[in-house]
């Protein structure tokens, strides 16, 4: 996945969020990934983050000391959210297992989630690292935690100098980098930083910010992104030899593609023309085809803009359109910053501090917004999942490659109930999560119930008192938590159990009469008896179902939720004499 550069942006800008709509009209759920086991915001600053294509893991760094038990650090250190099951692990780990003896710098994650470049301080993650406390970088495989450090030339050597992560490939096989060393290649001649791609399959360093002719250019250039295939690279640079005619004078945004040896500029205007104003960034879709950035020029587009907005480049077609406008077509009134592209570039998340982009657009912070290219919509998703609005900037926007997705860091205390740490921390907005949702169904179409004994639709298998099969459901709302888990269709005065599980059997386990897709950590929520067949769960005397789950509201913990019951009869489906109702889900 790509991973937005820190940059210093004017005008007190930050790193844009997906932009806001009015919530009637806007869908999803906002929850915080850089959270403690018990359920609220970590205690320190985080950092970086990324986020794998489906949306599922999130990447990022933070000094906070309550996220994981050891082996912590002194400063910011690397975790993985798995914003499915809600656990957090560290990443960054000695080569003895124990605390990295420097700092988490930047970080990006690959498509699948299983492998995550990062930089570092830290001297001892691999052996033989012995350029001191400069920053190097670093692949590490999520499956087994094995780390190698990418910061090094095709020998193998690390060179003395600073490097910092620019993006990973889908597969992890390929890492660019901004590096000081001029040793990683031989054409490296200019004394300034330069972009490079690690290949980690074959351990070969290639240097990508050069002309066409694989000359390096005549100063600075920043990696930024890299395309899923390792073939594209964007950079950020101030040379004005990469590509000719380029008499500006200042920053441009470049691609390189590393197959047929080309480099081209993004940042231009119709016809090729270079921009009047400086441009940085540079952050690719997936698929290499399109390249976003942001920019002072005034005339990139037809019509021209005012200010710094954003803009995206289609590399086939040579168009650059403006991406921060309104759903009108509208450019904002305030600086637009960094942004993240969909695997086909269509949907764009960015960061903005123009207020006229949504409506109800009141809170005065910079905020977070995607453009839908096609559909020439633009929504905020930077609020909590009620709608409220964040009461501080967001920072450091990454979005999912299906579109889904957006990671974002704010210091916004507002969109989670337990954020009380005065410090940024990490979220993600689903766009399209929908309420709880049912499963483990009763009814024979996807799984036999133990003896034949089919419940209704939707429902769980057949008891020997009620045919229909006892029902689980629910009403209300997770934010703000209203919720009830309503049990029906079950014997007039069974006792019942409200079950909770972390995770979901792969295929329903036969269970007494029924079946039970509850799996994992299993526990025993609340107790009960029904009333004419029908139960509710939280009771009236009870806490909220988010404090009885140990799920705060916008977590993001996900719970599966199962009624166990007594069934009448032995001899209805033998020798068993209890059952269990469908299952529901329900992400907090």
């Amino acid at each position: 996945m790509k991973r937005p550069r820190l940059t210093a942006v004017p005008l007190g800008l930050v790193l844009l969020t997906l932009s806001s709509m009015e919530r009637s009209a806007a869908q999803g759920r906002t929850s915080i990934a850089s959270i403690t086991p018990t359920g609220v915001a970590g205690n320190g600053v985080c950092w970086g983050a990324s986020i794998s294509s489906d949306g599922r893991s999130v990447a990022f760094t933070s000094e906070a000391s309550d996220l994981v038990t050891g082996p912590g650090g002194a400063g910011a250190n690397l975790f993985l959210r798995d914003m499915l099951t809600g656990s957090v692990r560290q990443l960054d780990v000695s080569t003895t297992g124990g605390a990295p003896d420097g700092t988490a710098q930047g970080v990006g994650i690959s498509a699948d989630g299983l492998h995550v470049a990062f930089g570092s301080t830290a001297f001892n993650l691999v052996p033989n690292d012995n350029n001191g406390h400069a920053p190097d970088t670093f692949l590490c495989d999520v499956q087994s935690g094995a780390i190698v450090r990418t910061s090094v030339g095709s020998n193998g050597s690390g060179g003395f100098g600073s490097s910092y992560v620019g993006g990973i490939s889908g597969d992890g096989r390929f890492v660019a980098f901004t590096s000081t060393v001029s040793s990683f290649a031989a054409a490296d001649t200019n004394g300034r930083e330069d972009a490079f791609v690690r290949d980690v399959v074959l351990g070969t360093t290639e240097l990508v910010s050069v002309a066409a002719g694989g000359t390096s250019g005549n100063s600075y250039s920043l990696a930024s992104s890299i395309s899923t295939d390792g073939r594209f690279v964007a950079f950020e640079s101030g040379a004005t030899d990469l590509v000719p005619n380029d008499t500006n004078a200042i920053n441009d945004v470049f691609v390189r593609d590393r197959l047929l040896g080309t480099t081209v500029r993004v940042s231009v205007g119709p016809l090729g023309v270079q921009g009047i104003g400086g441009s940085a960034g540079g952050w690719l879709s997936a698929d290499g085809s399109r390249a976003g950035f942001f920019s002072f020029a005034t005339n990139l587009v037809t019509g021209g803009t005012f200010g710094q907005h954003v803009f995206v480049h289609e590399l086939a077609t040579g168009i650059t359109t403006l991406v921060d406008v309104n759903s009108q077509g509208l450019q904002g009134n305030a600086p637009g910053g960094t942004c993240s592209l969909s695997s086909d570039g269509r949907i764009i998340a960015f960061m903005s501090q123009s207020t006229d982009l949504v409506a109800n657009d009141t809170n005065g912070w910079g905020d977070a917004f995607v453009r839908d290219m096609n559909s020439g919509t633009t929504t905020r998703v930077s609020t909590a999942t009620t709608g409220a609005q964040g009461n501080a900037d967001v920072l450091d926007v990454v979005l999912s490659s299906d579109g889904r997705s957006i990671a974002f860091r704010t210091g916004a205390s507002t969109l989670f109930g337990g954020d009380s740490n005065g410090a940024y921390d990490v979220f993600v907005h689903d766009r399209f999560a929908v309420g709880p949702e049912a499963f483990c169904f009763g009814d024979g179409v996807l799984s036999p119930c133990p003896c034949g004994n089919s419940g209704a639709t939707g429902h769980g298998c057949a008891s020997s008192l009620v045919a229909a099969g006892a029902l689980l459901a629910t009403s209300g709302s997770t934010a703000p938590d209203t919720l009830q888990l309503l049990g029906s269709s079950r014997p007039n005065t069974a006792s019942v159990v409200y079950l909770q599980s972390t995770d979901v059997a792969a295929s329903p386990y036969v269970f007494g009469d029924g079946l039970r897709c509850v799996d994992g950590n299993i526990r025993r929520l609340r107790a009960t008896v029904c009333t004419a067949g029908a139960c509710s769960v939280p009771l009236f005397s009870d806490p909220l179902l988010s404090v009885m789950s140990h799920t705060p509201v916008g977590s993001g913990i996900v719970a599966n939720y199962q009624l166990y019951y007594r069934n009448a009869s032995a001899s209805f489906c033998p020798p068993a004499t209890f059952n269990a109702s469908n299952a529901v889900r329900v992400v907090w």
